[in-house]
């Protein structure tokens, strides 16, 4: 009876055991999660990649690497199984990279979205592209990198040989020598400069006095214009005379007909008189005529004739 009992309580025991281990786990869980399943393609490699790595979507955690293995229908690609949490947002977009913990070398699954591409919703088991991060691509582009720099360092090296190295010490003492001089020539400069103060002063009361005799000449270009316009005027005045004179000897001509007569001829002081006072008023209004400027300046001197003073024989 006492075994019975005892058996009773180790059994109770042992179920309120496991009960409270149960509890205690789901606890810890915080309740049932399900997860959606995909297939992550690497065509070039998953090195330090291994089961149960962290797969994160854009920093954050939300499942773990299940399997590794080669696809069966191309060996050179890698098949890696991924279970994240349902409630992760991916979508059609949504790529793959490896990401490195620190200087481990292990790796894990980040994923992130490309917004180039629809964003439709993933469904479970749908194949997921992995691309080759930026630590990839300057890996791929190594070699590359150190040829060139091993062709710099080869360039650089045949720039700074020892002929390279005389030629710029040459060129430096030229430069050296070009800096003496011009620093001579601006101390000769010196005194010059010095004098173009002066200069400048004596430049500018030159403009001013020839902005003062343009100021004269435009003065006289406005008197020679109404100069002009003046003996023009004395000059029509003058043609004018001179065809009034010709009328008058015309009119003493047929005066002296109509009171002469032809046969006393001899007989006509006056008339005489009108036809010299009219050609002499001729004379002098073709005289005017020719040289109008003497209304104003006089008539010119008459040269000296042989015999007087000043008298210059004509060249043959």
């Amino acid at each position: 009876m006492e075994n019975r009992s005892y058996a009773l309580a180790t059994g109770l025991f042992v179920l309120l055991m496991g009960a409270t281990l149960l509890g205690v786990a789901m606890w810890f869980r915080g309740g049932h999660v399900s997860f959606a399943h995909y297939t992550v393609v690497a065509k070039q490699g998953v090195p330090g990649l291994n089961l149960k790595a962290p797969v994160k979507y854009q920093g954050v955690e939300i499942g773990k690497v299940e399997d590794i293995e080669f696809d069966p229908q191309d060996a050179r690609q890698v098949l890696v199984d991924i279970s994240v949490v349902d409630e992760a947002p991916l979508n059609q977009s949504t790529y793959a990279q490896l990401g490195y913990q620190g200087i481990t070398g292990l790796t894990f699954v980040d994923l992130t979205d490309d917004r180039t591409k629809p964003r439709g919703a993933l469904a479970d088991g749908a194949r997921i592209e992995l691309r080759a991060s930026l630590l990839d691509r300057l890996g791929e582009a190594g070699p590359q990198l150190l040829a060139r720099a091993a062709d710099a360092a080869d360039r650089l090296d045949r720039l700074l040989d020892d002929a390279n190295l005389q030629h710029a010490g040459q060129a430096l003492g030229h430069l050296d020598e070009a800096a003496a001089e011009v620093a001579a020539l601006a101390h000769e400069l010196r005194p010059a400069a010095a004098e173009l103060a002066p200069l400048a002063g004596d430049s500018r009361r030159l403009i001013a006095h020839a902005d003062a005799s343009l100021g004269h000449v435009d003065q006289l270009a406005t008197q020679s214009t109404e100069l002009v316009a003046t003996l023009e005027t004395k000059a029509s005045a003058l043609d004018q005379l001179a065809a009034a004179s010709a009328q008058l000897q015309h009119t003493v001509a047929r005066l002296d007909a109509a009171l002469v007569g032809p046969e006393h001829h001899a007989d006509r002081p006056l008339i005489d008189e009108l036809a010299h006072a009219a050609e002499a008023v001729r004379h002098s209004a073709e005289q005017l005529s020719a040289e109008p400027q003497s209304l104003l300046l006089g008539h010119p001197a008459t040269p000296p004739g042989p015999g007087e003073a000043g008298f210059k024989a004509p060249k043959q």
